[in-house]
């Protein structure tokens, strides 16, 4: 492995307590103001940072010719989460923060890109019933995988499976679109499905060329009207303890903490999200064509024997 990450102080520190439901006994979830006597009423701040110190065997240049350091620290993610209740059905919820703070993204002033918070969420929810809740804004309700869905807390890796982030500023804001959601439960089955606005900007900034693979900007080259949706949806089925659904960061592991078993299915559906080029150098043929993502996904998580072992 050309990075080996030997430490990743935040995240383990934190897994330490996740076998105890799921927060340091001290911590207990966060800070959690109650607004009103019965609680019904509050504001609730989660805040976590995660840092890593990184060894690398490869022996690089600087744009200098300077060779580098093998060890590298980063500030990987340093965040905030903020939700209020306002009152028993109407909810906002913040979050915001950066990641990847590294010596070569420190700014003199603090102005750089690198140093910049950003907001990762906002969205506003109402509660039509116990069970079911709509809602709209930057959000995190996401299709095709649980991994699709994950939480930054609690990873069961050292740090997040990117391959899983299909999507990742293809047609979002980091793994986020601006859209509305409805999620919920039917008894053991729980569900998210979202109608999103694509963005604009993708990292995918090619150009379609005749003869060429297709390129994922159809939004800022077809137009919003041709190629300005997203449509996604997951939905997994709880055969064992039943996990909360009331946020949408799907824990990693909880370590023993619980014992789970959950059968999941999502798909992400981008109509003309690609663009690809059908003609000839001196007479282009631009068509869109759709983005279609399945998946199927199982999740195991259980004690192994009364030391804290799990599996």
């Amino acid at each position: 492995m050309k990075k080996q990450k030997l430490f990743l102080i935040g995240l383990l520190l934190a897994s330490f307590h996740f076998v105890t439901a799921q927060g340091s006994p001290d911590y207990t979830g966060g800070l959690k103001f109650k607004l009103n006597e019965d609680g019904s009423k509050y504001l609730r701040i989660i805040s976590w940072a995660q840092v890593q110190t990184n060894y690398n065997t490869d022996k690089t240049f600087d744009s200098k010719g300077n060779e580098n350091s093998n060890l590298t620290f980063n500030l990987r993610r340093a965040r905030v989460l903020m939700f209020a209740q306002i009152n028993k059905d109407f909810l906002i919820l913040t979050h915001f923060g950066l990641n990847n703070l590294t010596s070569a993204t420190l700014s003199p002033t603090g102005k750089g890109d690198g140093s910049q918070l950003f907001f990762h969420d906002v969205w506003a929810q109402y509660n039509l019933s116990d069970n079911h809740s709509i809602g709209g804004g930057l959000h995190y309700f996401n299709g095709i995988s649980r991994l699709n869905n994950q939480s930054t807390l609690n990873m069961l890796t050292l740090d997040n499976h990117r391959q899983s982030w299909a999507t990742l500023g293809l047609s979002d804001q980091f793994v986020r679109h601006l859209g509305v959601f409805l999620k919920g439960n039917f008894n053991k089955l729980q569900y998210r499905i979202a109608i999103n606005e694509a963005s604009i900007a993708s990292l995918d900034n090619r150009v379609a060329v005749a003869g060429g693979s297709a390129v994922y900007n159809g939004r800022s080259t077809l137009g919003s009207k041709t190629a300005g949706r997203t449509y996604a949806g997951y939905f997994d089925y709880h055969f064992l303890d039943q996990e909360s659904n009331f946020l949408p960061y799907k824990v990693g592991t909880y370590l023993g903490g619980k014992k789970v078993f959950n059968v999941g299915a999502g798909f992400f559906i981008h109509p003309k999200g690609v663009v690809i080029d059908n003609g000839a150098a001196n007479a282009p043929n631009i068509q869109g064509e759709d983005v279609s993502i399945f998946a199927v996904d199982a999740f195991y998580d259980a004690s192994i024997g009364d030391d804290g072992s799990a599996i």
